[in-house]
């Protein structure tokens, strides 16, 4: 189960819920690497890249004509340890809502 599948609620009676995908302009990333409490990114930053210990395998990403990068390889170590960062995964936060185009509606089926 994914970070993004945890903020998911589903009903109860049938295990259905809906999450919502995004294209986001994430700019400069501010790399962060324990808990911090943010309203927006730090001078200089459009975004906060938020370091995990798992990530999906990078020599699998898919780049399309567009220009999006697409995590799509399988989960694996990131090379950062527990110790040098908060996140379990890879977090990206961005605080303006003009950075984000939302594009698809999925309708996830979670077990009951």
């Amino acid at each position: 189960m994914t970070l993004s599948s945890k903020y998911c609620h589903a009903s109860a009676s049938n295990g259905i819920a809906c999450m919502l995908l995004a294209d986001s302009a994430l700019g400069k990333m501010y790399p962060c690497h324990k808990d911090k409490f943010m309203t927006k990114a730090p001078d200089g930053y459009d975004s906060t890249f938020a370091v995990g210990v798992i990530e999906p395998n990078p020599k699998e990403n898919i780049s399309t004509e567009e220009g999006y990068i697409i995590p799509a390889g399988k989960i694996g170590p990131s090379g950062y340890q527990k110790s040098e960062c908060s996140c379990h995964e890879h977090q990206y936060i961005v605080y303006k809502e003009g950075q984000c185009e939302l594009k698809y509606l999925l309708k996830l089926k979670f077990p009951t």
